[in-house]
């Protein structure tokens, strides 16, 4: 007898959304010490944009901001998470609101300053001014990005990635050195915005790109391909996967490392889709996916939509490497 049913053992199993765990305004008036981040420049330095002791105390004031806005609930912490979040960050932060409002269980991308050490400033005394921090949270090691836009502008968190196992980040410089901000290609086998779109278009299935200018060989990604081919030949003719990206959410950023590389981070937006075939009937549900689409299962097909937020080490030549990997559900319907 032709199967006609077959059930989806987990969300992540289910749609190749992979499980695995890789492992922050101001008031009106003057700008100055008052105003976490954002002080008045002395025009003759030449170094990190402000002083790694301020830099550290601005980290934690960040950290510390952005926790207390990710207990805000939805609609009561738009505001805070706003003041507290920028980029991939925000995207990821609303998105985490609305599952708590839905009663789920989502990890914030950040619970307190608590371990946090400052690993770099941007470089001169002009806007965007950034930092880059890491947290150990547990068995992982997060790798965040922290900007102020404008004068005025506070810092607020830009991303957060989880790093993978074994990852190491190459040295930057000392802290009162700054580095810079790169945002093109000068000097890089590519630029940070370019490295996360070619490694989007080479994950994706069934039918990827050539992998150009970037390596596949990381566990994240080395995952996220092997789940998505295990879960097609899981469903057989009864259904088909297909899963691609649809570009950046809330831009990249980058800085220059020591030996003339960069390490980035970028948001991406991935779609992954099971459409039903005419062999199949439908599609059992588990428990996490039923509550999101609030249907048992699926008769055509369902959709679902995943923030992602990747780090990468791009270098003056050969193939950038992805260092770190972080996935949020954004959406999710079914029919």
């Amino acid at each position: 007898m032709r199967p006609t049913t077959r059930r989806l053992r987990g969300a992540a199993a289910a749609l190749a959304l992979v499980a695995t765990t890789l492992t922050a305004c101001g008031s009106a008036g003057p700008i100055g010490e008052s105003l976490a981040g954002v002080h008045d420049a002395p025009a003759e330095r030449t170094g990190s944009a402000i002083t790694p002791e301020r830099g550290a105390q601005t980290m934690t004031e960040t950290l510390d901001r952005a926790a207390a806005a990710s207990q805000a609930n939805t609609k009561a912490g738009s505001t805070s998470r706003q003041g507290a979040f920028t980029g991939p960050a925000l995207y990821e932060s609303d998105r985490v609101a609305n599952f708590k409002a839905e009663g789920g269980k989502v990890e914030p991308m950040v619970a307190s300053s608590k371990g946090a050490e400052l690993l770099a400033i941007s470089q001169g005394t002009k806007w965007p001014r950034a930092m880059l921090a890491t947290q150990r949270v547990g068995n992982r090691q997060k790798l965040m990005m922290l900007v102020s836009r404008e004068p005025g502008d506070p810092f607020k968190i830009f991303a957060v990635t989880d790093m993978e196992p074994g990852a190491s980040l190459p040295a930057l410089g000392p802290l009162e050195d700054g580095a810079k901000l790169v945002a093109g290609p000068q000097g890089l086998v590519a630029s940070p915005r370019l490295v996360a779109h070619r490694w989007s278009q080479a994950v994706a299935f069934p039918n990827p790109a050539k992998a150009e200018m970037v390596s596949l060989d990381d566990a994240y990604t080395t995952a996220l391909r092997s789940n998505a081919s295990k879960q097609q030949k899981s469903m057989g003719s009864l259904a088909n996967l297909t899963q691609g990206h649809k570009g950046l959410v809330g831009g990249s950023m980058a800085f220059r490392l020591k030996d003339g590389g960069a390490v980035s981070m970028s948001g991406l937006r991935r779609r992954d889709v099971v459409q039903m075939t005419d062999k199949g009937r439908k599609l059992i549900l588990p428990p996490d996916l039923r509550t999101l689409v609030n249907k048992p299962a699926v008769k055509e097909r369902i959709e679902v939509s995943t923030l992602e937020t990747v780090a990468f080490i791009i270098p003056a030549e050969g193939k950038a490497s992805l260092i770190g990997a972080r996935e949020q559900i954004s959406s999710a319907w079914a029919r």
